[in-house]
């Protein structure tokens, strides 16, 4: 019997990499808590984090329990009774813990959906493929302060460098130059063969910058 807490990225509760490490907290304790946080916890690294707090009781259920606050701060404020009765039972079936930011309600009326197969799935209309991590990479995807400086807006390609950068499940141009404007890496930098470019002093520069 025991708690434990973590400070961890949010990504890990619905990335496949970490499906092991949900099933074994899964199995392993009886009470999960999540709580998430609107803003960012550490704005300087631009990454979400979760606090994932655990019980194990040794009982037989498994449950667990998703909360948001507003910022970090709100933890003083939070009554802790409330981390004593998560309410929702763990489905073993289910890869990423993301379902429990439902409510139950949400969640019983998207298994009655899956069960009965009559709405289609995005891939009846797209094909899905994995992404390529280009977000950490400071060389090719810059904020606007580098694009100004260097005169490579020619070059600039408008891009999303983090998920944390996307606030909606809608995401337009007018949400990308806000990034823009908040000098978040929202160019990802193409640059031509070498001979169409020579004449460019601000493209050499950079270039000669990111060589040395």
């Amino acid at each position: 019997k025991g708690k434990i807490g973590f400070v961890i990225p949010a990504e890990l509760l619905q990335v496949s990499y970490a499906q092991q490490l949900r099933e074994f907290l899964a199995l392993f304790y009886n009470k999960i808590n999540i709580i998430s946080f609107e803003k960012l916890v550490f704005p300087d690294i631009q990454q979400e984090v979760v606090l994932l707090l655990c019980e194990k009781n040794g009982s037989d259920s498994h449950l667990i329990e998703h909360l948001e606050l507003k910022d970090a701060s709100d933890l003083e404020k939070l009554d802790v009774n409330i981390l004593k009765s998560p309410s929702k039972k763990i489905d073993f079936k289910s890869n990423k813990w993301t379902y429990y930011f439902l409510e139950q309600e949400e969640i019983d009326f998207l298994e009655q959906i899956a069960k009965k197969r009559k709405v289609p799935t995005i891939g009846n209309y797209v094909n899905v493929e994995v992404g390529i991590t280009t977000g950490a990479n400071d060389y090719f995807t810059v904020p606007l302060p580098v694009v100004e400086a260097y005169d490579l807006k020619e070059y600039a390609k408008p891009m999303v460098g983090r998920s944390v950068q996307v606030n909606s499940v809608i995401f337009t141009e007018k949400d990308w130059k806000l990034n823009r404007q908040t000098k978040a890496k929202a160019h990802l930098l193409v640059f031509p063969a070498k001979e169409k470019i020579n004449g460019h002093k601000g493209v050499n520069s950079y270039i000669r910058m990111g060589e040395s």
